[in-house]
């Protein structure tokens, strides 16, 4: 196993996913190998591994393995390493944007084009709408601004009574969404409140096993 074998296989078994994080600017990238063969990504995990790489093999609902990498000094050292011919546009596009280069919408510009050129199987986000404007470091320190805003206005400006009003104007069963039209924010700061909710005991709340969305319940 060595790097111009991996590069080899990445460029024709690889990808770099992209989603957007909820509620925020963010682009979260997945660096993601498949194959039917685990033994072949055990030998790649195990070879980037000693490089200070971490990954995961996953098992899909199809019968294939996949090997990712989300972190992101793990994906940056995995992609600098690479020398590829077909996916090598989207491999710079991504170091561009983790490392403060290029923007998102700069970065899915340069995966579309590679989408309708054939060398990327899904076109970016689905095709929803780009509006990712910031580099990744931008868009984190953005994100962490409007989580601190978020909570100091629900510390300064809400008791448990203001919280117990607003719960009993909520449906018996709601999600984040909900809790945000309701109160009139953005979902971090309905996020906070929501947290603030659960300690008071008016409400319970768990990850959906299939939309991996957080789902709540009325206490009162």
């Amino acid at each position: 196993m060595n790097w111009a074998y991996i590069s080899g296989f990445f460029d024709g078994e690889g990808g770099i996913t992209v989603e957007a994080r909820k509620g925020t600017r963010v682009l979260v990238l997945c660096v993601d190998m498949a194959q039917k063969n685990r033994e072949v990504l055990e030998l790649i995990a195990a070879f980037v591994h000693q490089w200070g790489i971490n990954s995961r093999l996953v098992l899909s609902s199809t019968g294939i393995f996949h090997l990712r990498i989300w972190r992101i000094k793990d994906i940056i050292s995995f992609l600098s390493h690479l020398t590829l011919v077909v996916k090598a546009r989207q491999v710079q596009a991504s170091l561009d944007y983790l490392e403060g280069r290029i923007t998102g919408n700069n970065l899915l510009s340069i995966f579309n084009e590679d989408f309708l050129m054939g060398r990327r199987r899904r076109v970016p986000l689905g095709g929803r709408e780009w509006n990712r404007v910031l580099t990744h470091a931008e868009a984190n320190a953005f994100a962490k601004k409007e989580r601190s805003e978020a909570a100091m206005a629900a510390r300064n400006c809400m008791t448990k009574s203001d919280r117990s009003q607003m719960v009993l104007k909520l449906p018996p069963i709601f999600d984040v969404k909900d809790a945000a039209n309701m109160m009139g924010v953005n979902t971090q700061r309905a996020r906070y409140v929501i947290s603030l909710m659960r300690r008071d005991g008016l409400i319970k709340s768990e990850i959906h096993s299939r939309s991996r969305t957080l789902v709540c319940t009325r206490l009162i």
